[in-house]
């Protein structure tokens, strides 16, 4: 009979040294000590790794090896390890490629880690809850789907016209098809963050220079905010709930908007709603949906500046889940490493420079002496004499998007409510109905996004309402409208059922109408100036460009630099300033595009080079929208 090794206290049963917590801390800062000692040429931080390699390693026999670390904390180490060199290389040359590769890598390892250590979990150390795998009751969100589809991708190249902004997001799309754009998790243009430019790209490089390009990743992400809060408002408060938030957000004139449009603000509503349905998910000792929630958070960060809200909001909901128990600090801190993996590349960008950080931020807040004066409209007001005034003003704005206010943002229409009156009178009520149960957590939840998501994207900041800093915010609406008819069908539960389907049915048909209608009717009617001429000037130029030479009497309103005209147009037209500026014919036709201040130009123009056509393009309410005199190619 085989006798039986008896190991030393300090041995594992694989006759190897247990790794004390002093000395697996030991470990990591020799190793992170010489990497960082390395790439930053540091002898200090060199003699720092060897030094504690020294003590890790004291008074252990040389017959031993160190332990193998389990396998999730080796792919956790070896993500945190990653992070810092990404770190360390941003501070030496943001531009270094190798950031980007790592970067996905250190991502890549902190999920799989996540996974693992979940895998690792016994079955019956969790408690799952009961689900209906039935996929009968979800069959109706898939027309809802549809409809949001086509809504959204009606006429997407004309409509709305090219906004300026766009434009210059599609030229930041074309240097990154030229290799002339700032790195992948460093910013471009007006500091928004480089990885959106990155995402444009592609559509650009199949599409071409179109609105179509720029506009359908919004399209998508538009699309993909409706099973998601459909999925959230299902699984708070039940399937009504779920279809009419679902519904509400489908047809709102507000989200069909920004789902349209090729800026990067649809994208951080998609990512307010994937975190919250990812957090009520959440099971005791798992991790993966923590870390992962993380990761959506910090790259939410490479999105529009709004989403520097999300991680406020999910701080603060985080820290009412532990309190009620719902998680526990290791999951915390699987968020919370999650966030900075994610976050860290553009994180280090913005230490090492921080204006890119700060200025847009400190442009907007409201207690800026110039957003003082502009909000009260007076040049004597001023921060503390009337911040009572000021903060009243905010607060009525804001609470008045919700009511009949328009959006103050150069994107919308600050003549068009925010919401139909549908929508508005079920969120109000919806509300009312959430306050009176504070005790779920889900309540809570909707109030903490709420509350936070209007003070730091409303009434703290200049030309309230501004709809691209509330849109993650405008979830909320809709999910308060979905919950209050789940409970008003709960209420009348002495009614026929089939009475209240029709009753439900009228309520959200008309919602479809209201919004519908104010979009593709009355917004179309008065479509923004500014954008419909350069939209227009830019179509011209692009039609005409590969047969006529093309000039632009336009400034100083319009050049054809302006972004909208650059990026559809390319170079395809020159800036004319005045008549006598015309150069000679030379055998192609010429087409003279003026913009109404500079027709008496255009007649001199016409007078000098006779033989051509003169022609108006009017906007739906006749007025003149530009001039054009084609001379075509003489024989």
């Amino acid at each position: 009979m085989a006798t039986q090794r008896r190991y030393k206290p300090e041995e594992t049963p694989g006759g190897l040294p247990k790794l004390s917590n002093k000395r697996l801390g030991l470990c990591i800062a020799a190793v992170v000590m010489a990497v960082l000692g390395v790439l930053t040429g540091s002898l200090w931080l060199i003699g720092g790794g060897m030094a504690a390699t020294v003590a890790a390693c004291h008074g252990i026999s040389e017959t031993y090896t160190l332990p193998r670390i389990a396998g999730h904390y080796g792919l956790l180490l070896g993500a945190l390890l990653v992070s810092a060199i990404i770190c360390t290389l941003v501070f030496q040359n943001f531009e270094n490629p190798v950031i980007n590769l790592l970067w996905l890598i250190a991502m890549c390892m902190y999920i799989i880690a996540a996974l693992r250590f979940d895998r690792a979990i016994p079955t019956e150390a969790t408690t799952p809850r009961h689900e209906n795998k039935s996929l009968k009751k979800h069959v109706l969100i898939i027309p809802v789907i549809l409809i949001a589809f086509a809504l959204r991708i009606y006429n997407l190249e004309t409509l709305p016209p090219l906004h300026g902004d766009e434009g210059e997001m599609g030229l930041a799309a074309l240097q990154v098809l030229e290799n002339e754009a700032p790195p992948l998790t460093a910013v471009g243009w007006m500091h928004h963050p480089a990885l959106f430019h990155y995402l444009q790209a592609g559509p650009v490089a199949i599409l071409g220079r179109t609105g179509l390009a720029l506009r359908i990743l919004s399209v998508v992400a538009g699309v993909l905010c409706i099973p998601l809060i459909y999925n959230l408002a299902q699984r708070g408060w039940g399937v009504v709930a779920g279809l009419a938030a679902a519904w509400l957000m489908a047809v709102s004139h507000l989200h069909i908007h920004f789902s349209r449009i090729g800026l990067n603000n649809i994208e951080s509503t998609l990512a307010m709603l994937l975190f919250l349905t990812l957090m009520i998910r959440i099971r005791p000792n798992r991790l993966t949906l923590l870390a992962v929630s993380g990761l959506v958070v910090g790259l939410a960060q490479y999105l529009y500046y709004g989403s520097r809200v999300i991680p406020l909001i999910a701080a603060v909901l985080l820290f009412v889940f532990w309190q009620k128990k719902m998680i526990d600090v290791k999951q915390l801190a699987a968020f919370g490493l999650g966030f900075l993996i994610a976050f860290a590349p553009l994180g280090s960008f913005y230490v090492t420079q921080p204006d890119a950080f700060i200025s847009r931020s400190r442009g907007v807040f409201l207690l800026n002496e110039q957003n003082v004066k502009h909000t009260l409209q007076s040049d004597e007001a001023s921060v503390p004499h009337d911040l009572l005034p000021l903060l009243k003003e905010q607060v009525n704005r804001n609470l008045n998007f919700f009511v009949k206010g328009g959006d103050r943002s150069p994107f919308y229409s600050a003549s068009i409510p925010g919401f139909d009156l549908v929508t508005s009178i079920l969120f109000w009520l919806g509300l009312g109905l959430v306050l009176t149960r504070l005790r779920r957590f889900h309540e809570i939840a909707i109030l903490i996004w709420l509350g936070l998501g209007l003070l730091f994207g409303g009434i703290l900041t200049s030309d309230a309402p501004n709809a691209p800093r509330l849109l993650i915010v405008i979830p909320v609406v809709f999910l308060l409208g979905g919950i209050l008819l789940q409970q008003a069908g709960r209420l009348l539960s002495l009614y026929p059922q089939t009475l209240k389907v029709l009753a439900l049915g009228l309520i959200l048909a008309l919602a479809g109408y209201f919004n519908l209608k104010i979009y593709f009717h009355d917004f179309v009617s008065d479509l923004p100036p500014r954008n419909l001429t350069s939209d227009s000037v830019a179509r011209e130029i692009k039609t005409a460009g590969p047969a006529d030479d093309v000039f632009l009497l336009g400034q100083p309103h319009l050049s054809v630099k302006y972004g909208t005209i650059h990026y559809l147009a390319g170079d395809s037209a020159i800036d004319l300033a005045g008549s006598a500026d015309i150069p000679a014919p030379n055998g192609r036709g010429l087409l003279i595009i003026a913009l109404p201040d500079q027709v008496d130009n255009l007649k001199a123009i016409e007078q000098r080079i006779p033989g051509g056509t003169i022609w108006t393009r009017v906007n739906r309410r006749n007025d003149p929208i530009y001039t054009t005199y084609h001379v075509p190619v003489q024989p």
